[in-house]
């Protein structure tokens, strides 16, 4: 008998759809995978000032009475005949106590005008009188200074001796002289012995003092 003829109802076997599958999304899997980004909130700091460089000063001031001297014009040239770097800027007045202002940009600029400046004073070019008033320029220009001083004051002195030492051989001469007066008298038989040796004495003082008068010329 053929199936469709059979009177039994058709019953097909139990059957029931899969359970539902879950996909899992790829874009999911890589997105929890990777290290999650967690936004950072950065403080906002304003950009610095950029400083400007400094600006180191050396005064040259009139000492007065008269304050209109020296002139601008000769102030311009005493700071443009310096051997050191010249100014940054440089403000001259044509009188007053403030005579010029001369700004540099580095310690070593500005101590070196100012050991020069006063050089020039100590040489006799100018009356003008320094002032640093920024510490840290007063503290690197002062061993210039100083030295400048103990070398000027060193000139001084020896300068002093030569003077007195070339008044010393002038005395030392005139009784030289006056020995040799006595010794060609007519008693010089009676002192002879000690006019001589006075002579000797005075002329070995004296070649003493005009060696030393050679070498302070020398020096």
């Amino acid at each position: 008998m053929s199936r469709s003829q059979d009177p039994r109802t058709f019953r097909p076997p139990d059957w029931a759809p899969p359970p539902p599958h879950r996909h899992r999304d790829y874009r999911d899997h890589h997105y929890h995978s990777q290290p999650q980004y967690q936004p950072q909130h950065h403080r906002y700091r304003p950009a610095q000032p950029s400083h400007p460089p400094p600006q180191l000063a050396v005064f040259l001031l009139r000492t007065g009475p008269d304050y209109s001297a020296p002139t601008a014009t000769e102030v311009e040239a005493l700071v443009g005949g310096l051997p050191s770097p010249a100014p940054a800027s440089l403000s001259v007045n044509s009188s007053g106590r403030l005579a010029a202002r001369l700004v540099f940009r580095t310690l070593r600029e500005a101590a070196a005008a100012a050991a020069e400046l006063w050089a020039r004073r100590l040489e006799g070019h100018h009356l003008l009188t320094l002032e640093l008033q920024d510490p840290a320029l007063a503290a690197h220009a002062s061993p210039l200074i100083a030295s400048l001083f103990a070398v000027h004051a060193s000139r001084l002195l020896d300068s002093d001796l030569s003077a007195l030492s070339a008044a010393r051989s002038a005395e030392l001469a005139a009784s030289i002289q006056a020995v040799k007066r006595r010794l060609r008298s007519p008693n010089r038989f009676r002192d002879f012995d000690q006019l001589n040796l006075e002579m000797k004495t005075l002329e070995a003082e004296k070649e003493l003092v005009d060696a030393k008068i050679a070498e302070y010329r020398w020096q």
